[in-house]
């Protein structure tokens, strides 16, 4: 099984109050994006998301392994907030459910990153 990974670094400045990333974007089948963002103390981080296909889904990830929010097992999917972060850097998944991805469907998506805080 192939995955095609296109992955983006967001930089965020150090003393920037707020900073949004409005990121579109298209996936196809088992392909997958990913976006790394840093995050500084006491910074808040908002996810908003909206799909063309009702299968299609995002993560964030405080390191490789440790998800802190999994878009398929929430009551809210398309929303990600929190403000109690350590400091790091965090990966935001877009990518398509198994059932959609081995029917190799496409389709788009918008994803709003918001950092707030300093």
């Amino acid at each position: 099984m192939f995955l095609k990974l296109c992955l983006l670094i967001l930089p965020l400045l150090l003393f920037a109050n707020d900073v949004v990333l409005k990121n579109t974007g298209t996936i196809k089948g088992w392909n997958y994006v990913e976006y790394k963002v840093d995050i500084q103390e006491e910074q808040k981080l908002v996810v908003n998301f909206k799909s063309t296909n009702r299968f299609m889904y995002f993560n964030v990830r405080e390191n490789k392994n440790k998800y802190i929010f999994v878009g398929s097992q929430m009551a809210e999917p398309n929303r990600f907030e929190s403000k109690n972060l350590k400091k790091g850097t965090y990966t935001i998944s877009v990518y398509f459910m198994r059932v959609e991805a081995r029917r190799n469907h496409i389709a788009s998506f918008n994803l709003d990153i918001h950092v707030e805080g300093n």
